[in-house]
């Protein structure tokens, strides 16, 4: 009987190493995606500052020519 619980014992613990390492390489790949979206988000806030400041440029614009008029 005791041979049986370990043997039982033994196959949960060579379950729950697969599971880890399953789990171990899903965070890998989440954290690779997140570093991705991360940069990905850096690029589109640069992007959303340039245009900004072009659009506070054409207001400028604009301003002074209304105020010229």
């Amino acid at each position: 009987m005791s041979f049986e619980l370990l043997e039982e014992l033994e196959g949960k613990i060579q379950s729950a190493v697969e599971n880890i390492e399953l789990l171990r390489m899903e965070i890998d790949e989440l954290k690779e995606q997140n570093s991705q979206l991360s940069d990905e988000n850096s690029r589109l806030h640069q992007e959303q500052d340039a245009w900004q400041e072009r659009l506070k440029s054409l207001l400028g614009r604009m301003s002074n020519v209304n105020a010229e008029s």
